[in-house]
């Protein structure tokens, strides 16, 4: 793997980490809030990210 190519890779894994700690963030307050189901989504799709 080239430079370019490791530093494409880490650019990739910078934003899917942040869209998962997003959603887990999202379904954290709709979960406080009572929006359960909602919540349960928003863990659902925090998996797929990491």
């Amino acid at each position: 793997m080239n430079e370019k190519d490791k530093e494409h890779k880490k650019v990739l894994v910078k934003y899917w980490m942040e869209k998962a700690h997003e959603s887990m963030e999202a379904a954290r307050s709709d979960y406080e809030s009572g929006r359960y189901a909602i919540a349960v989504r928003n863990l659902y799709y925090a998996r797929y990210f990491f």
